[in-house]
């Protein structure tokens, strides 16, 4: 039963993870520690919210505990620079598999809020009031944080979608 748990949720936990983040070496332990809490209070579940939003909100604090204890200083991320970096010739397109992975290389350099948000709203499906309970952050300050999330991401983005394939 726990099993079938973890896998209906593991993708949602490492997004969170990525999301706050975490390495990818250390997405794992992060993520284990976030099943292991959800395991041991699972009998607290009131209910009143959905089970994955219940989870993310463990998963998110886990996630940041994990950073601190991990990481003394702020990580410096893996930037991909080829993804990043201008097109050499406008015919070098990128699949739309490069563009969806060059997006959420993108989301992981973000702030820790702005990214959550923008999991949680995009890949997440979750509506501005459920991301505020989630993150117990006021409706206006996850709008800002979707806002400024986006912008941010158009600016890092910005040399990908100035490829010929979007001109068109």
């Amino acid at each position: 039963m726990f099993t079938r748990f973890v896998r209906t949720y593991q993708n949602m936990v490492f997004a969170c993870c990525r999301a706050v983040g975490l390495r990818e070496e250390d997405i794992e332990d992060a993520a284990g520690e976030t099943f292991l809490a959800a395991y041991k209070s699972i009998k607290n579940f009131s209910g009143k919210s959905k089970l994955s939003s219940w989870l993310w909100k463990i998963a998110y604090y886990k996630a940041l505990d994990y950073r601190k204890k991990e990481y003394k200083t702020k990580p410096s991320m893996a930037v991909i620079e080829t993804l990043a970096a201008p097109a050499e010739t406008p015919e070098m397109n990128l699949s739309a598999e490069e563009q969806n992975a060059a997006v959420w290389q993108a989301v992981q350099r973000l702030s820790q809020p702005q990214a959550a948000v923008i999991v949680l709203y995009y890949r997440e499906g979750k509506s501005i009031e459920d991301i505020a309970r989630i993150l117990e952050t006021p409706g206006n300050t996850i709008k800002t944080y979707l806002h400024r999330g986006r912008k941010e991401l158009y600016s890092r983005l910005q040399s990908i979608w100035e490829t010929d394939y979007v001109r068109k």
